[in-house]
């Protein structure tokens, strides 16, 4: 039995999931839905409004996630709209917004939401990495080439290079939600 469907369109989070649910032995369906997303600065108000239509649409637990990347020495940007940034910027004029930054940290807010008929369960996790000075790697999703999450040896696009997790063997929401379900056998 599945435990739940998981709602993306994004395969680097769909594998992030497998790789966090498998030492639990937690398997679970996969579905892409379109959503009419809310514009918000707080990641878990988006989580919880895209888990409501998901639930609604496919009628049986659901599982939706939404991250925001924190730039604490640019005041919290670009929060929720980093998949925007993505689009609207070039690896380089991030490096221009971020270049004179002393604090080169970067956080990843990572928010799951459960949604079942008795209602929602929400695990988030804080995942700290740093800001690299140059891009490394080759990744279509540019932020990663200048994220690390392993105190600058690797950028994230070269962890997805080498075929190996990005951040599932580091504490996340992911580790939660399966602690949750095999607690709750759900």
């Amino acid at each position: 039995m599945k435990a739940f469907t998981f709602v993306t369109s994004n395969q680097l989070k769909l594998a992030a999931a497998e790789a966090a649910c498998k030492p639990y032995s937690i398997s679970f369906d996969h579905s892409s839905v379109d959503f009419i997303e809310i514009q918000q600065y707080d990641g878990e108000v988006i989580a919880r409004d895209k888990a409501e239509q998901a639930y609604k649409l496919i009628g049986q637990p659901v599982v939706i996630t939404d991250d925001s990347w924190l730039i604490p020495g640019l005041g919290g940007f670009p929060g929720p709209y980093m998949r925007q940034i993505n689009h609207w910027l070039t690896t380089d004029n991030l490096l221009d917004l971020t270049r004179k930054l002393t604090d080169r940290t970067i956080i990843l807010r990572q928010v799951i939401v459960y949604q079942d008929s008795g209602g929602q369960q929400v695990f988030s996790s804080d995942i700290p990495g740093v800001l690299l000075d140059e891009a490394r790697g080759d990744c279509p999703i540019m932020h990663f080439k200048l994220i690390s999450f392993d105190d600058g040896q690797n950028s994230a696009a070269e962890i997805v290079e080498q075929g190996k997790p990005v951040i599932e063997h580091l504490p996340n929401g992911w580790h939660k939600l399966c602690q949750w379900l095999t607690t709750n056998n759900t």
